[in-house]
């Protein structure tokens, strides 16, 4: 379990919004956030299962995947501001 704290997280997000961007946008666009961490190498690949392979998460990450349930990858997608992956790559980090 990682002991960062608030602050130490948006300071990482921040960074890591800078390097692939899109520190500018008023929100990040997580499905090209996404693809960006696939193209520089920080994840392997992502996938998107159905919502019942990942019941209560938003997404998980193993062995250098990142899964994604397909209703938070559809409604990010569509720009739905309820679709918030930061708590769960937080989570995935913190794991």
């Amino acid at each position: 379990m990682s002991s960062f704290t608030d602050e130490q997280w948006e300071a990482i997000a921040s960074a890591w919004r800078n390097a692939a961007s899109q520190n500018e946008s008023a929100r990040l666009n997580a499905p090209e956030f996404v693809r960006w961490l696939k193209r520089e190498g920080y994840i392997k690949d992502y996938v998107c299962v159905p919502d019942r392979d990942l019941p209560g998460a938003a997404g998980k990450f193993e062995g250098g995947i990142a899964f994604y349930r397909q209703s938070t990858w559809s409604g990010a997608e569509q720009g739905n501001p309820h679709s918030i992956w930061t708590s769960s790559m937080k989570d995935a980090m913190e794991s």
